[in-house]
């Protein structure tokens, strides 16, 4: 593959290069793909974390009262005293 490249990213490359960080141009590009790649990645999980928001916030606009909080809130207090009666007991 043939890459060209404008003359401010040509320099920028090659003062990557002279700092003696990267050996080539071409490990400039590929660390540069690199973290394109995971951009993308967290451009994704973002996106989805958004979908799910708001399918959360669809779901409790029509389910969540009064009643429904409560049984969160002992679900979510008697599974931490389980979890902290193990601890106790293993250690």
């Amino acid at each position: 593959m043939n890459v060209s490249l404008t003359k401010p990213f040509n320099d920028f490359v090659q003062r990557k290069v002279n700092s003696w960080f990267y050996a080539s141009a071409s490990e400039v590009i590929r660390e540069a793909l690199r973290v394109l790649a995971e951009k993308e990645v967290d451009l994704e999980i973002d996106r989805k974390i958004k979908i799910w928001i708001a399918q959360a916030d669809a779901w409790l606009g029509k389910e969540l009262n009064d009643e429904l909080v409560e049984k969160l809130l002992q679900s979510v207090k008697n599974r931490l005293s389980a979890n902290k009666n193990k601890e106790c007991i293993t250690l």
